[in-house]
């Protein structure tokens, strides 16, 4: 799978790698493409429009956009 090699450069911050980690994204990942997950969920969350001219970042944090029912949709 070639989304795995790219997650230890996501997690060279301190934030990263503690919510790579805290996550377990490694797993998550490999159960996502074992259960042919994985390209459903990355093609809708390339739908969401998180561009700053339309959602700004506290509306995010404050959960006003919920990206999780975004993704399943």
């Amino acid at each position: 799978m070639k989304l795995a090699p790219l997650l230890p450069k996501l997690g060279e911050g301190v934030e990263g790698k503690f919510c790579i980690e805290y996550f377990n994204f490694n797993d998550q990942i490999n159960r996502l493409y074992e259960a042919n997950l994985l390209f459903l969920i990355v093609k809708n969350f390339a739908e969401i429009n998180l561009h700053p001219d339309e959602v700004n970042s506290m509306e995010i944090v404050t959960g006003k956009i919920d990206i999780r029912e975004e993704v399943a949709a």
